[in-house]
């Protein structure tokens, strides 16, 4: 019996030996911003929806003055920080921070790689949070307080004045040609609503009746089949469709499930680009650079059927200009995925896609 255990031990030992190389191929390489500098001697690969950093650049760049000592570990004033290949956690001061897909290996330099998530909280850093919203006031602003008013008195709550106190009863503002800022129009979701869904079907509308381009910004990607579809056809129609995600999760299975809708994408021709710098919690969308939806509504079954969400739909007015720059920003500083490297994905990511995508309604 003890023999066959040994025997075992070793072929695992082998089997383990040949996975953390292979695993170590990157499928696409990325800049590594720190403070908003770009650090030129620390490119970092994404693999499986994971952003791997270089263990010694980057912490040199959070922490000036850390040296490499000859056992491999990275020492600083305050804190010891070790982490080898094939390892399933990452040690510093004490604390073993848990590595799912084990720290790897750069096939070409050696160094070592571990998720940016994962460093930045033994070393007290952040990893960077984008978001996007509009701010709106006057008139423009009435539809989002008389809901929540609304919400406020079905929830037992009281005003203390009258509702028509809470309008703005200032005129609508406009330009020296007396031409108005665009149109807007505050829109709420929520349960209550079901079957009908304001905040898909505005989403709808926006991308079929789309004749030049639909951007999107959205956390989390796990839609029915009507919204794939009209990306779909608009792509095929010539349409400039982009869809920009985080390129660090925040939940990595839901992660998975939007990955699962790629293949698709692509195969039509729509853009993919990841955030590499971190989380994309912008909601957003652009048409024809001239209509735009802001608000709290993902492009999820949870922010379409379940939740109570709202937001704005704008049409001519000037922000949708700074919509428009701010997308272009989020995607020089992203990756955009490759039909071909998406397709050469690992097998166990593709079973994991098909496995989640039938739970994800409740992601």
């Amino acid at each position: 019996m003890r023999k066959r255990l040994v025997c075992l031990w070793a072929v695992l030992t082998l089997l383990t030996g040949l996975w953390v190389p292979a695993l170590a191929a990157p499928a696409s390489q990325v800049p590594v911003y720190v403070d908003g500098e770009e650090l030129e001697t620390a490119a970092a690969v994404v693999d499986n929806g994971v952003t791997y950093v270089s263990l010694y650049f980057t912490t040199l760049a959070l922490r000036s003055g850390s040296l490499l000592r000859p056992d491999g570990m990275m020492e600083g004033e305050d804190f010891l920080l070790a982490a080898w290949p094939g390892q399933a956690y990452l040690a510093c001061n004490g604390r073993f921070l848990y590595v799912p897909g084990l720290v790897r290996s750069h096939p070409e330099t050696y160094e070592t790689l571990v998720p940016v998530r994962t460093l930045a909280t033994a070393l007290g850093a952040a990893v960077e949070w984008k978001d996007g919203g509009v701010l709106l006031d006057g008139p423009g602003a009435w539809g989002l307080t008389a809901q929540f008013v609304h919400m406020w008195e079905m929830l037992s709550g009281r005003m203390h004045r009258e509702h028509d106190y809470y309008r703005c009863h200032a005129a609508a503002r406009s330009d020296r040609s007396g031409e108005s800022d665009g149109f807007c129009q505050p829109f709420t979701d929520g349960p209550m609503n079901n079957p009908d869904n304001p905040a898909e079907d505005l989403y709808l509308r926006c991308i079929t009746s789309a004749n030049t381009s639909v951007w999107m910004t959205t956390p989390y990607f796990a839609v029915e089949d009507s919204v794939v579809q009209a990306l779909c056809i608009a792509a095929d129609s010539g349409v400039d469709v982009r869809l920009l995600l985080p390129g660090i999760p925040d939940h990595r299975y839901t992660d998975i499930v939007a990955g699962s809708y790629f293949e698709r994408l692509l195969r039509h021709g729509v853009k993919i680009y990841r955030f590499t710098p971190g989380f994309l919690h912008a909601k957003s969308l652009t048409a024809d650079g001239e209509m735009a939806l802001v608000g709290t509504v993902n492009m999820d079954y949870r922010s379409f059927q379940l939740h109570c969400e709202c937001g704005v739909a704008l049409y001519g007015a000037p922000c949708i200009r700074d919509l428009i720059a701010d997308m272009e920003e989020i995607m020089a500083r992203s990756m955009q995925v490759e039909a071909g490297a998406w397709a050469k994905r690992p097998w166990l990511r593709r079973a994991l896609e098909k496995v989640l995508r039938v739970f994800s309604i409740w992601m």
